[in-house]
């Protein structure tokens, strides 16, 4: 039976809408060298840290407020930390979510993820080919690998210039559509986005995003900075270095609530954990919604779902109960 679900959705951003961009923070460029602890200390004072990025979106807002006749590097908030941990090539901190690790893999020393039947750490420099992912696919193929063998930092860059990133997978499902794309190339191993290392933020973000320039980060030097010469690619230097530099503020977040109506042709358990999460990562990955814009379920009655019946096919009451739906389904 066909089912037609109202769902009401409580997003956390500044906006919404099919083709925006949702950022949390706006960037401040200060012309003033410092340190990178002194820059720490004076964006902490005037704004709220260091510069954090999130995913390439942001990276290009940020380099869009430095001065374009500035020609040099600026400090932003990454330093290394003591603890490495993993996380996706898309800066997204989803990995606690779901994982699909072969025994003791996450604990392996090699710090970059493939696939198989499960995820594995391997070193970086094996060339395997990549498996990208494609926010906004024009062939409706989200999910593209690479025509040839590349190392992992390879793989990343070019799936990142020719799509969004590597891949990265949050459940069991996605899990099952890159290991049936697998299939299509007869080969044990692909890369996907996992990564391992040990760089924080100064504002304890998790983000795991990030854009080094080839054969960086190096073993010495703690703190980054961002190449205005080399397309903004990030660079380990020693802290006591000086260069300019840039702050983050935070922009006062506000909820919105959205109704939206989806048709089910099955009868899967609606109130099932897993259906709603699928639904609410399928919500996000139409609408392009960056990681600082986070959709949950708005409960009413202790019920999330609002259920009915099939639509009647034919009849004035039936094209009159169509239009209201489509209005509320133009809300979201």
């Amino acid at each position: 039976m066909e089912q037609k679900i109202i769902l009401l959705l409580l997003v956390s951003g500044l906006g919404l809408g099919v083709s925006s961009l949702f950022f949390s923070r706006e960037y401040h460029y200060v012309n003033e060298k410092k340190t990178w602890l002194d820059a720490q200390s004076y964006c902490r004072v005037m704004y709220s840290d260091l510069a954090t990025i999130d995913n390439m979106d942001e990276m290009r807002m940020l380099m869009s407020v430095i001065d374009p006749c500035y020609n040099g590097s600026v400090w932003i908030g990454l330093k290394r930390g003591d603890q490495p941990s993993w996380g996706w090539s898309m800066g997204d901190d989803l990995l606690p979510k779901y994982s699909n690790w072969t025994n003791d893999g996450a604990a392996q020393t090699f710090p970059c993820g493939r696939i198989s039947l499960t995820w594995s750490a391997y070193n970086c420099s094996q060339k395997y080919i990549g498996v990208c992912y494609d926010a906004n696919p024009t062939d409706g193929r989200q999910y593209v690998g690479l025509t040839t063998e590349k190392t992992w930092k390879e793989a990343q860059t070019l799936c990142r210039n020719k799509y969004t990133d590597l891949v990265s997978i949050h459940s069991l499902e996605e899990h099952k559509k890159v290991a049936d794309l697998m299939k299509n190339y007869s080969v044990e191993y692909m890369w996907i986005g996992l990564f391992s290392d040990s760089w924080k933020w100064s504002d304890l973000n998790n983000s795991s995003f990030r854009y080094w320039a080839d054969s960086k980060p190096g073993q010495t030097d703690n703190c980054v900075s961002m190449a205005l010469n080399d397309f903004g690619r990030w660079y380990n230097e020693q802290c006591s270095q000086q260069h300019n530099f840039v702050c983050y503020r935070d922009l006062k977040q506000r909820r919105q609530i959205g109704r939206v109506t989806v048709s089910s042709n099955s009868n899967v358990n609606l109130n099932d954990a897993a259906v709603r999460s699928t639904i609410l990562r399928q919500i996000e990955q139409k609408l392009n919604m960056g990681p600082s814009v986070k959709l949950s379920w708005r409960w009413k009655d202790s019920k999330v779902f609002e259920l009915r019946k099939k639509i009647p096919s034919a009849g004035g009451g039936a094209q009159k109960n169509m239009k209201k739906r489509k209005r509320a389904t133009d809300e979201l």
